[in-house]
């Protein structure tokens, strides 16, 4: 009363609404099972057709096909080891298997895309501190604005009488944001002791002992050629 072109039948093992055959498959001899809805297209077959879609996919995959044989629905299966029958195998599996996720609407889509929290940012690094020592560096400058104070301040006139070698004495308000190199400035530019004379003819002595130098190889040379044999 079958006729399937695929299969080929050779054991009827489970009765009832659902008739069980160990089968073959022809072309690579492979053992199958092939499960027959006897009662046709019930509403109790439609279920548990329908149910094929929620196994998980390990269990999908040992379904090898489906379809009708004289108006009976069948599915064929790899070998349900470890099941009473093809009822079993199906709920057993459909119940274990995780919920499918539904399927947002376009409007739900829309919705979640825009409520969605705006990724945070992470915070930037500190820059590193620098390694110069507090004592070591001067005020900071303040810009134009305390320059200008700096250099408004009054610098005490140069006494001639006064020792070379005695400190000049600043008063002692001078302002706090007087940077260090303002102060560097105004004392390179108003203390007449640097004594440039000095250093000039220094350089100037320098330079003469050198010509001279000069002069005397120049001379012991000249003697060498004249004087030596020929």
């Amino acid at each position: 009363m079958v006729s399937l072109d695929r299969f080929e039948l050779l054991e009827l093992r489970r009765h009832g609404g659902i008739q069980t055959y160990h089968a073959r498959e022809i072309a690579t001899a492979r053992p199958v099972q092939v499960h027959f809805f006897t009662e046709g297209n019930t509403p109790d077959t439609d279920t548990l057709l329908g149910m094929l879609h929620r196994l998980p996919e390990a269990e999908r995959r040992r379904v090898l096909d489906r379809g009708e044989s004289q108006g009976l629905p069948y599915i064929v299966t790899d070998r349900l080891a470890g099941y009473a029958d093809f009822r079993e195998w199906l709920t057993s599996n459909v119940a274990s298997a995780p919920a499918p996720a539904r399927r947002l609407s376009v409007d739900e889509q829309f919705f979640a895309l825009f409520d969605s929290p705006a990724p945070q940012m992470p915070a930037p690094a500190a820059p590193p501190q620098s390694m110069t020592s507090p004592a070591m560096s001067g005020p900071a400058m303040k810009g134009p604005a305390a320059f200008s104070a700096a250099a408004a301040v009054e610098t005490p006139a140069y006494h001639p009488n006064a020792h070379p070698d005695a400190p000049q004495q600043f008063p002692a308000e001078v302002p706090e944001q007087l940077s260090m190199l303002n102060a560097s400035i105004e004392v390179e530019g108003r203390d007449p002791r640097r004594r440039f004379l000095p250093t000039a003819a220094k350089s100037l002595l320098w330079l003469m002992l050198g010509i001279l130098a000069a002069l005397a190889f120049l001379a012991a040379v000249l003697a060498f050629f004249a004087f030596r044999p020929r």
